[in-house]
């Protein structure tokens, strides 16, 4: 559990984006609602990693809704269904939905975030458009819980100066992640707060742990 670590340094962020088959229509954020308001009790939604079964459990709990999740063993095979039109919704990673970003059959409606990202400027936030849902996965080094705390400051002053090099920088961005940086205390704070947020979408969907 969480309390089995302690945070050491962040070291990037990449939120979900919200896909759709073209084939369904659902093209923005009002037809979404229209086709929640007629599939309410099982809204289809693609899966291929806990964090995409999150996402869309996030996102249908705040539109007050049940999901029928359809299980993937990876983000290519449910991208593939979902640019098929045989799935018409997906929470997923930039990187996945690149591939099929300029053949018109999939439609990327808004970043689960606040605010637009670099990589992707012309694509709304969810936020915006007035779905706060904010759903990603973040990548940090963590150290076991009770390591004294002058090395696990030690190691995040290391991790911040390679985070500086343009090396790592270039590394990043090829991944499409936007760097953090933080505090042990604000990164340690910040994986608690995830927890608790993700605890409670877990409870609401009924998920068991596997």
């Amino acid at each position: 559990g969480v309390k089995d670590f302690a945070g050491v340094a962040p070291l990037g962020y990449t939120p979900l984006v919200l896909t759709s088959s073209s084939q369904s229509g659902i093209r923005s954020v009002a037809d979404l609602r229209a086709f929640v308001d007629r599939n309410r009790a099982g809204v289809p939604f693609a899966a291929s990693a806990m964090e995409t079964r999150l996402g869309a459990e996030m996102l249908l709990q705040l539109l007050d809704a049940k999901s029928q999740i359809v299980n993937y063993k990876g983000t290519g095979p449910a991208m593939t269904d979902i640019a098929g039109g045989h799935v018409p919704l997906f929470m997923t990673t930039f990187t996945s939905v690149l591939p099929f970003k300029d053949t018109g059959k999939v439609t990327m409606i808004g970043i689960a975030a606040k605010t637009r990202s670099s990589f992707l400027p012309d694509v709304p936030a969810l936020a915006e458009q007035g779905l706060p849902v904010e759903a990603g996965v973040w990548y940090g080094v963590t150290a076991p819980a009770g390591t004294p705390a002058p090395i696990i400051e030690r190691l995040n002053k290391e991790i911040a100066r390679a985070s500086q090099t343009p090396e790592y920088k270039a590394k990043l961005k090829a991944l499409w992640i936007d760097p953090m940086s933080a505090t042990p205390a604000e990164f340690d704070a910040f994986i608690r707060a995830e927890s608790e947020r993700w605890r409670k979408v877990v409870q609401a969907a009924g998920i068991q742990p596997e």
